[in-house]
């Protein structure tokens, strides 16, 4: 069974078929397009949903994130950045 995004999610995935995302087990690709696209109630949702050691996990390695939205999110979450963005 998989896990939908919500409809106010979805613009932030215009490249793809929404449906056949799983929030769950496709949380590291959703996290990093929320991050650096999203708005509040995206971000909301977000923080809501996904535990703050997996949006660590991906502030500290996505290579996809900015470098200046990596940055707002290691001090948000005080976490170190492993790998330089883009």
């Amino acid at each position: 069974m998989t896990t939908a995004l919500p409809e106010f999610t979805q613009p932030f995935f215009w490249d793809t078929d929404v449906t056949q995302i799983d929030a769950s087990k496709d949380y590291y690709i959703i996290i990093e397009r929320l991050i650096e696209y999203g708005n509040d109630p995206a971000i909301k949702w977000m923080m809501a949903t996904y535990p703050k050691e997996q949006i660590q996990e991906v502030v500290k390695t996505s290579r996809k994130i900015s470098g200046k939205t990596a940055s707002l999110w290691q001090n948000y979450l005080t976490c170190p950045r492993s790998l330089s963005g883009a």
